[in-house]
Order: structure tokens, then C-alpha cells, then sequence
């Protein structure tokens, strides 16, 4: 497989930060790591298990908004049965990697995220091979020319967001209006992820049917006896500033309301709904109490650039009152 990478050279060193070309490594792969990236003809089986008991496994991308912190408070979250489990605001994969399922449809409007789960899903070395040399040649400078930089394979780009997504500030993922990632370097997190887990996550992927778009195209096909969980980006109502810059476009109000509706349809028709949304009175309104349960949550938040500006703040719950929401429902 040969791999171009548009930034060729360390500037303070002058070595290639990539090689011209990578070995094969087919030959170090476990039957494991050989397992067909799952068929997406959408055929309808017989009703499988819903979940796997398995070790726990870690995201490997850092992701502002991430349910790390979720899960620990509710291990059993998913724990109820299920047909297909399906996420249009994938993220860093914290809610899909915890709940494990057998059949998934797992989305992101975020098209370079889907990609790189893509590839992680597909060859998970050939990846880890790419990021791997980029880590060993780290330095601010490297990470600049990296930022700036258009891969030319798909290996090259996964490592790329990877490598992005450990060194930058806080792991934020922020792309200006030519979509240019611009977030500033901040302290590496290199050492607490391994190849190890990398492949852990490649064959949870491998279970789903893995998309990019809009996330109507995944909420309108989830059918009776699914579970659809929604982790959107939050915004309220109230006032002109009421939108999150979402990737490379703005996610406001409207899309709020037309989720909503979604969630709403969803369950009249027999779907499952786990959300999470801001624990703020506009929102709350939007999910009725004959159709949902609302159990308001705190976190820690880390994102915000000055420490002042970091606190608790309130989240809700969302679980739909056909089913959704484990032992510890409220």
C-alpha cells in the first residue's frame, strides 16, 4: 500500500514524517483483525441479541460533549432489549462503544469522524502504523505543518484526525469556514491509548453499518423494537446566539424542534429513545411527559479554554416511556 502524505518532512529535523511507503502488515494481523467490515444491504434477521457482555472499551478520540461521564453514573443504562441500536450524533463513541450491540447503524454529520471510523473498522494497523510515526516525530512545529496538511489515503487521514484529536487543546474538533482544522496544540495524550485498544474498537465497529449525513436519515428508519439514542449538540431557545457551530455548520434551534419531532414520531411508532439534551426549560418542553421520562443529570465540564469558566453544569435524561432506560430508569 503506498501512502503520500502531501507534508513530507520534520521542519526541525528534516526527516520524512511519513515513509514513502509502508510495509504490508497482513502478516501481523489475528483473525480478529481480518473480520469483514459488517454488510450494510439493510436484509432484517431474526431478532438477535441485543448486547454483548464484554470488557469495557475505551473511546479512542477525545470528543468535547462525550458520555464517558454518563455511563459511569449509569452502567445499566442500555440494559433492555433491543433489535438495532442506532446513533446519528456519534461523536467520540463513548454511549455506542459502553452498550456494545450486535446490530448497529452508528452516524455523524461529521463526514472526516465517519471516515476515520471507517478505516479504523476496515484496518486498524495500517492505521495505527501511520499515527504511530507521526507520535514519534511529534513536535509543535510537526503539529502545525500536520494541521495544514490534505492526506492522500484513507489510512493517512484517520491517523491524521487521530493525531490531531490527542495533541490538540482539550480534544476539540473545530474546522473554520474552508474547513481547515484550526484548533491550537495543546498538552499530547499519547501514552493512555494503545494499539490494544484500537483493535478493541475495531471490531465493535465492525458490527455496524457506519454512515455520515443528516440525522433524519437514521432517526427515519429506525423501526418497532429499535433503540434510538440521540447525544445532539445542545442549543436552547431564547435569543439570537441560540446555536452550536456543529463541525462545519451550524446546529440552531430548528434542528432542536425537528429532532424532537423525530424522537417523538419514533416512539409512537414503537421505537426505544435514549437523549441526552441541556437540562434548560425550552428543551424540556419539546419532549412530553406522556411519552418520556426526564431525569436531570450534572457534569464536570473541561472544555472552556480558562479554568473559571469551567464548572457543573445540569443535563437531562431522556427516556422514552415504552421501554427506554435500563434498571436505574428514573
Amino acid at each position: 500500500m503506498s501512502l503520500k502524505f502531501i507534508v513530507s518532512s520534520d521542519p526541525e529535523s528534516g526527516e520524512p514524517l511519513l515513509s514513502d511507503r509502508l510495509g504490508s502488515s497482513s502478516s501481523s494481523r489475528t483473525e480478529t483483525d481480518r473480520l469483514p467490515v459488517r454488510d450494510s444491504s439493510g436484509t432484517r434477521g431474526p431478532r438477535p441479541k441485543q448486547r454483548d457482555e464484554p470488557s469495557e472499551v475505551r473511546p479512542f478520540l477525545r470528543w468535547a460533549g462525550g458520555k464517558k461521564w454518563l455511563v459511569r453514573e449509569i452502567p445499566k443504562l442500555f440494559d433492555i432489549p433491543y433489535e438495532r441500536y442506532l446513533e446519528p450524533f456519534l461523536g467520540g463513541a463513548s454511549l455506542f462503544l459502553h452498550a456494545n450491540p450486535s446490530v448497529a447503524v452508528i452516524s455523524d454529520s461529521n463526514r472526516e469522524l465517519m471516515d476515520c471510523y471507517r478505516e479504523v473498522a476496515a484496518d486498524p494497523n495500517a492505521v495505527w502504523e501511520v499515527y504511530s510515526r507521526l507520535v514519534e516525530r511529534h513536535s509543535p512545529a510537526s503539529y502545525l505543518l500536520l494541521r495544514r496538511s490534505r492526506p492522500a489515503s484513507g489510512p493517512e487521514r484517520a491517523a491524521r484526525l487521530l493525531y490531531l484529536n490527542r495533541s490538540c487543546f482539550n480534544g476539540i474538533y473545530r474546522v473554520n469556514r474552508a474547513g481547515d482544522f484550526n484548533v491550537p496544540l495543546g498538552t499530547p495524550r499519547f501514552r493512555d491509548f494503545t494499539h490494544e485498544s484500537l483493535i478493541e474498537v475495531s471490531v465493535r465497529l465492525r458490527r455496524a453499518e457506519i454512515a455520515s449525513g443528516d440525522f433524519q436519515s437514521i432517526t427515519s428508519r429506525a423501526e418497532a423494537g429499535d433503540l434510538l439514542v440521540l447525544d445532539p449538540p445542545y442549543c436552547v431557545d431564547g435569543n439570537s446566539e441560540s446555536f452550536v457551530r456543529y463541525n462545519d455548520r451550524v446546529f440552531c434551534w430548528a434542528d432542536q424542534e425537528r429532532l424532537a419531532s423525530e424522537a417523538r414520531s419514533a416512539v409512537k411508532r414503537g421505537v426505544r429513545v435514549i437523549a441526552t439534551n441541556a437540562a434548560h426549560t425550552s428543551i424540556l418542553k419539546l419532549y412530553p411527559k406522556e411519552l418520556f421520562s426526564l431525569r436531570t443529570l450534572s457534569r464536570t465540564s473541561a472544555v472552556a479554554g480558562r479554568n473559571e469558566s469551567r464548572g457543573r453544569f445540569s443535563e437531562v435524561l431522556i427516556k422514552s416511556r415504552n421501554g427506554g432506560g435500563g434498571h436505574e430508569a428514573a
